[in-house]
């Protein structure tokens, strides 16, 4: 037979290669020998992969699936090609000698294929991860290749120079990696891929690379000489650059396409002597920078761009050259769209809704702008130079405009303005000239609405203007043109009509200028305050042959002068009308000379009243027709009054908000007609016989007093300045002040009869109480009523004083001065409680994993994560009470055997699932550190996973949950919605998984192992200890206040009070009826099941449902869960009641453990060794926890502050760690014991089987104890039989005793009390099969006992025979077996043999 085996093996392990020769034929060559040069195929699913050399043939390989079980060395071939099939090299490698081809091959994860060289077509890469090594050795030359899910660290897809074409990247993490160093490639695409640190793509010229939905950091995307067809589409980088290109002489690149872009750097680099960008498309990009140039020479053309941010060019060249033509720009916002050296020329082109700074530069040399419009650009400045030498512009048209500047120029050595149109601008500032020259020519300005800037400003400027035509103007404030302090100005052929500007001191105003002149020019329906043209304190002004039509002005129509020199002659003057002064008004007053004459007037006209005027000394009310001195004005601190409406009461001067005590300061003036201060006055001033007197230098009265007032009071007083120099008809002038007096204000106290500020250092929070000194230690006091709150502090408002310490939520506590502190999200006492109803906030805040606040997201994914936590919880549930009820039948079925003496079966094939017990102990351990969450302190991020999950698993389902709530419109603040919530979920899942369980016994034919009372109870119960955490911390959250600023908040929600009527009304409905159910009535009712039942911890009837109280404890020491949960409960009560003394909740925390710790070492109530010592040791770690974490707690020492937070996350990661081992080698331990049982029954019941599979280890020793438990199942039966005829005999007791010590061995089952025996079978039939259709199997126990072993169903069948009397079957009793037999079993058990 083993020859058969062995000649079988041979025959299916000898494999042959199917290879053509070079005349055609098919042959069969060994795989094992050296193969000629043949063309072979091999199918590797139907053969395997095998070492292989050859004397330079072709292999093609193909099939569906290759996984190696080895490395496989291919060798002299010429060619390997690899044909649709799917390649996983697991562990192993292929290494081949020679060329590769991969056609429609995919690559999977660990697929390693070296070779000298490679060639792919049509190929995919999907889920492989190359880290410190590249995924090709060779060169490759790839034509059709899906890189997919896959991760590059410190790698490349080869390190030689490869070809790529038609490649798609998709899914790619590239982390400090690059495709290839040496690549040529063309047809590119990455999709949906993450850069890290990386080149991504290293090549000469790069043609047709597409890039989006990609994220680049600290990474270049494309380097090389030049880029041809490059699309980007929504991608993102942060401290990277798009494309750097860089070649000595020239530098092409051409159809650009970028569409939303979001970079904190520069995008694209480029370095060369000449640079040439055509044909782009830019829209949605954010960038430092468009293109970073350094290059003499730049060539833009026919560009393309749609809302911009950023710099469109920056060039970084001493001396650059830059052309850019055909561009339409649009929609786009710059602080300066070109930044370069040298010289700019534009032509030909659209600017279009811009906002920012266009044209900003000090290195601008030379500008030249030729047809361009620039449309709708608003909030904008346009052309920013400093320090030019020419700039031009010509055939511009700017239109629909707002809130811009054009040109803001300086030292421009030559500006040159010809056919420039304007019109339908609003605020628009066309020219701003310092200190430059500039000749302007055929511009067109019409329909312009301004009311804050004129239209030209020059300072220190010579302008020459020809040809230019203002129509429908409309400027309410501001002159239209405004010179000043100008050489040379010659105005030609200018047409001014339809200008609206009722406040304007004139239309043209020219200030200390020499030099002028305007002529030939027509001013018609015009609408001013102080003459057409306003000419200032300037020499040698001409004004010839204009002509003013339709004017009107407050002061001179057509022109108004102040101290200048002029010379009028020739003009027209037809229908002007003004108030005061005429045609022309003079205000000489240094007896300059003026000369007008040859004017013609026509239909002009002018009006007077009688108005207040200064003649020297005196103030008069005169009757006569003068217009060069005109009236007197009074500045009082900057504001001027008319003395007309002082003396005529018509205006007063009133100073509000005057605190007593407070110095009053004035500045007092008295203006001329022209407004200026008159300084040839000699007399004082006096207040209340206080004198002040006139300072010559300044001409003014500087003037300082102070009224005090008994008591702080609301009231106006009148003071009167008497002017010792102005006489009013013989009487010196009296001018009334009335002071408007206020209380004190918040921050001052009243001091000897003074509001005074508190100083710096102190504070006061209310009008009379004296100033209180600062706390530096959590406050910083400016003065006044001013606190700035430390960060780490809160306090409830800005009239408070009362600042407390953030325990919890340090960074959430912005501090400040502000009414409301905390950060982003957060809100209520402490900044301790998320913003649900957007009251702070625009948008609703929710707790997130962590603790933290996020953002409500939408309805429909957060009810997926509710579904999807829902779901998971109910899982670990199922998992718990699952191995809950095995590990308690599991225990049952022990412990009667071993009452029958049958120990061997315990220890040899039972086999005991105990990682319920670890997981109860791991979730314990969790729920008492939760207290640490108390204080800011940070565990590793796998550590804060577990223990939410595991220890307050309520809180991991009640994330984002918020958001839920709120949106089913309940009238329940969210406070108390959620702990309904809670108890609503902690009932779901009970009854989900009752329904659950009662759906799939509905659905098996045959009865569940469990009853639904049973899986109602143990549910019920494992739910009540694994949510204890989130419901009775929960409640008692609710039921417990802080203390804050002197208020009251509820723990579970500190943007509520407590104390209201809410508050007490939820108090007596929910919080304490649910507390004394949860935390007292259900615990007792526990233990009191318990403890009447003692005696029967054993039975079926209480360990199964109750089992999970007391499973893994000795029987004394049934109580120790409700310990376990005391204590627990203990630490949620110190976590809500002492939450504001964090020391003493530590202090009494850890006493707890301490005392929970000795009684621990002094009862050992577990069965089992090892979990008395697993938990000692979690409670050990739980105390050192808390004593490190409270060690750091307001720690001013950072380093001492790491090292104890790196020792106690050290500490806790061993001890998960120790107890995932421990779980992990259970579970497996099970798994291979269950395994191994069924290899041996297999090779018992099929003996032939032992020569092709592997015996286990003892196999010898196992079989032979199922044989021997086959055979005391005979006994078991017997004895039950026995236990069946003496139910109905009265002399029970007797007989058994005198039958048990003749037949039966002298075991620990033979003293066995008569009622537990009677109490066995029942129990036993739970865990066995019942059949009753197998009424004749006792009949047959004396021909089965020699002939063969009996099956669990004639076990079955004699224990029902014991259950139902009604059955009334004729069996006579059997004979036991004999002596040597029994004894045998235990002689096996004895001598050491259990261990199996």
């Amino acid at each position: 037979m083993r020859r058969l085996f062995l000649f079988i093996n041979l025959y299916i392990t000898m494999e042959l290669l199917i290879c053509r020769d070079e005349m055609g034929l098919t042959l069969q060559v060994d795989k094992s020998v050296q193969i000629p040069q043949y063309n072979c195929t091999l199918n590797v699913s139907n053969e395997n992969l095998m070492n292989m050399t050859s004397l330079g043939g072709q292999l093609k390989i193909v099939g569906t699936q290759l996984l190696l079980t080895q490395t496989i060395t291919l060798v002299g071939f010429k060619l390997i090609e690899f044909q649709n099939i799917t390649i996983d090299t697991l562990t192993d490698s292929i290494n081949i000698i020679g060329s590769v081809l991969l056609q429609n091959v995919i690559l999977l994860k660990n697929c390693q294929i070296n070779s000298t060289q490679m060639k792919i077509r049509g190929s995919q890469m999907i889920g492989m991860t190359f880290q410190n090594k590249a995924a090709f050795q060779s060169p490759i030359d790839v034509d059709g290749l899906l890189i997919s899910d896959c991760t590059f660290f410190r790698s490349q897809l080869s390190s030689h120079m490869s070809q790529l074409r038609n490649v798609i990247v998709d899914q790619v993490s590239f982390i400090n990696s690059t495709l290839s160093h040496l690549t040529y490639v063309n047809i590119l695409t990455l999709n949906n891929s993450f850069v890290v640190q990386s080149i991504l793509i290293e090549t000469d010229i790069s043609q047709q690379i597409t890039i989006q939905n990609t994220y680049f950091t600290l990474s270049t995307g494309i380097l090389a000489k030049g880029a041809l067809y490059t699309t980007i589409l929504n991608v993102t980088l942060s401290q990277s650059i798009l494309i750097r290109l860089n070649s000595e002489n020239q530098i092409k690149f051409s159809s650009l396409n970028i569409n939303r872009v979001l970079s904190d750097s520069k995008l694209i680099i480029a370095e060369s002597q000449y640079v040439s960008i055509q044909n782009s498309t830019i829209i949605e990009l954010e960038s430092k920078a468009l293109f970073y140039i350094n290059s003499e020479n730049i060539f833009l053309q026919q560009t393309t761009i749609s809302t911009l941010v950023g710099p469109l060019l920056i060039s970084v060249s001493n001396q650059t050259s830059c052309i850019f033509n055909y561009f339409n720009i649009s929609n786009s916002q710059t602080r300066s769209l070109f930044q370069i050296n040298g010289s700019l020329s534009l032509s030909k082109g659209n600017f279009n809704s811009l906002f920012g700074l266009l044209i900003y530069s000090k290195t601008i040399t030379e500008l030249n702008i030729h047809q361009v419009d620039f449309k709708q650009i608003n909030k904008s400045l346009l052309i920013y130079l400093k320090e030019s030498s020419i700039i031009q512009l010509s055939n511009i048209l700017i239109e629909d405009c707002a809130s811009i500047q054009i040109s803001k120029l300086q030292n421009v050595i030559n500006l040159i303005i010809r056919n420039l149109t304007i019109k339908n601008c609003n605020e628009c500032n066309f020219l701003t000239l310092n200190t430059s020259q500039a000749n302007i020519s055929h511009i067109n300005i019409f329909e312009i609405n301004n009311f804050l800037s004129p239209l030209i400003q020059a300072l220190e400027t010579d302008i020459n203007i020809k040809g230019m035509q203002m129509n429908n103007i409309i400027h309410n404030n501001k002159e239209i043109i405004k010179i000043d302090n100008c050489t040379k100005l010659s105005f030609n052929d200018l047409q001014f009509t339809d200008m609206d500007c009722p406040y304007c001191n004139g239309i043209i105003m020219i200030r200390q200028s020499n030099q002028i002149e305007i002529s030939k020019s027509l001013f018609k329906n015009t609408q001013t305050f102080s003459g057409f043209i306003n000419i200032q304190d300037s020499n040698n002004f001409i004004g010839n042959n204009n002509t003013f039509t339709n004017i009107s002005a407050i002061q001179g129509s057509a022109y108004l002068f102040s101290n200048s020199a002029i010379k009028i002659y020739g003009n027209q003057f037809i229908d002007l009308l003004s108030p005061e002064g005429g045609v022309i008004y003079l205000n000489q007053t240094l007896g300059l000379s003026h000369y007008i004459q040859q004017n013609l007037f026509n239909n002009c006209s002018m009006k007077t009243n009688k108005h207040i005027f200064l003649l020297t000394n005196q103030i008069v009310e005169p009757d006569i027709l003068t217009y060069i001195t005109g009236p007197v004005y009074l500045d009082f601190n900057n504001k001027t009054y008319l003395f007309d409406d002082l003396i005529k009461k018509k205006e007063f001067i009133y100073i509000d908000n005057y605190k007593s005590g407070q110095q009053l300061d004035l500045l007092i003036a008295i203006q001329d007609s022209g407004q200026n201060r008159i300084c040839d006055i000699t007399d004082s001033l006096t207040i209340l016989e206080k004198i002040f007197q006139f300072d010559q230098l300044e001409c003014q009265y500087e003037v300082s007093y102070i009224y005090y007032q008994i008591q702080p009071q609301k009231e106006t007083i009148q003071l009167l300045l008497e002017f010792q120099s102005l006489k009013f008809y013989n009487d010196t002038f009296k001018l009334p002040i009335y002071l408007n007096l206020i209380f004190c204000d918040i921050g001052d106290e009243w001091e000897n009869q003074s509001c005074l500020r508190c100083p710096a250092g102190s504070y006061s929070l209310n009008n009379f109480t004296p100033c209180k000194q600062c706390i530096t230690s959590i406050e910083t006091c400016p003065g006044g009523s001013e606190l700035i709150v430390k960060q780490g502090y809160w306090r409830a408002n800005k009239s408070t004083d009362s600042i407390e310490y953030c325990q919890s939520s340090v960074a959430q506590c912005l501090g400040g001065s502000d009414e409301f502190t905390c950060s982003q999200g957060y809100t209520g006492a402490l900044c301790n409680d998320c913003d649900y109803y957007a009251e702070n906030w625009n948008i609703s805040y929710t707790r997130g994993f962590g603790g933290n606040c996020t953002i409500c997201e939408n309805d429909v994914f957060n009810i997926f994560k509710i579904i999807f936590s829902f779901s998971w919880i109910l899982i670990a549930l199922f998992i718990s009470i699952r191995g809950s009820l095995r590990l308690v039948r599991a225990q049952l079925s022990v412990h009667y055997l071993r009452l029958m003496g049958i120990f061997f079966a315990t220890k040899s094939t039972m086999v005991i699932d105990q990682t319920e017990i670890l997981i109860k102990l791991f979730s314990s351990y969790f729920q008492l550190i939760s207290i640490v969450q108390v204080i800011d302190f940070d565990f590793p991020t796998p550590i804060e996973i577990i223990a939410q999950a595991i220890g307050n698993p309520l809180s991991t389902l009640g994330y984002s949950i918020e958001c839920f709530l709120l949106n089913s419109k309940l009238q329940i603040e969210i406070v108390y919605l959620r702990q309904f919530w809670n108890l609503f979920v902690s009932l779901l899942f009970v009854f989900s998984f009752v329904f659950i369980y009662t759906l799939i016994q509905l659905c098996k034919q045959r009865q569940m192992e469990n009853s639904i009372k049973t899986i109602f109870i143990t549910c019920l119960i494992q739910v009540h200890f694994y949510f204890q955490g989130d419901i009775i911390e929960g409640l008692l959250q609710l039921m417990f206040c802080i203390k804050a600023s002197g208020q009251y908040y509820i723990q579970a929600a500190t943007s509520y009070m407590c104390y209201t009527e809410e508050y007490y009304l939820y108090l007596k409905t929910l919080v304490i009826p649910t507390l004394i159910l949860v935390g007292i009535v259900s615990p007792l009712f526990y233990i009191i099941k318990l403890y009447r039942n003692k005696n029967k911890l054993w039975t079926c009837q209480l360990r199964m449902p109750y089992g999970y109280l007391y499973v893994e404890y000795k029987d004394n020491y049934y109580y120790w869960e409700f310990v376990c949960f005391f204590v627990k409960s203990l630490f949620y009560l110190l976590e809500t009641l002492l939450i504001q003394d964090i020391k003493l909740m530590f202090s009494f925390a850890i006493l707890i453990l301490l005392v929970y710790l000795e009684l621990l070492n002094k009862h050992q109530p577990y069965i089992e060794k090892q979990y008395n010592f697993i938990d000692k040791i979690s409670t050990q770690l739980a105390m050192i926890t808390l004593i490190l974490s409270y060690s750091q707690d307001n720690n001013p020492y950072t380093e001492l502050v790491y090292l104890l937070s790196i020792l106690c996350s050290v500490l806790n990661l061993l001890f998960c760690t120790y107890i995932f081992t421990k779980i992990i080698r259970e579970y497996i331990s099970s798994l291979k014991q269950q395994h191994i049982e069924r290899i041996v029954n297999l090779i018992i019941r099929y003996p032939c089987f032992k020569y092709c599979i592997k015996k286990p280890k003892n196999y010898h020793n196992k079989r032979k104890a199922c044989f021997l438990w086959k055979k005391v199942r005979v006994y078991v039966m017997e004895f039950i039989e026995k236990l069946k005829f003496q139910k109905s005999n009265n002399n029970l007791n007797q007989d058994y005793q005198i039958q048990s010590s003749t037949q039966r061995p002298n075991t620990s089952s033979t003293n066995t009390s008569i009622s537990l025996l009677n109490s066995m079978a029942p129990q036993l039939l739970k865990y066995i099969k019942h059949n009753k259709n197998n009424s004749k199997v006792i009949q047959q126990i004396d021909s089965r006992l020699y002939k063969k072993n009996l099956d669990s169903n004639d076990f079955s069948s004699v224990v029902s025979a014991y259950i139902d009397p009604d059955n009334k079957v004729d069996i006579e009793t059997p004979k036991l077996p004999k002596k040597s037999t029994v004894s045998s079993i235990f002689t096996y058990v004895v001598n050491g043999q259990t261990q199996l």
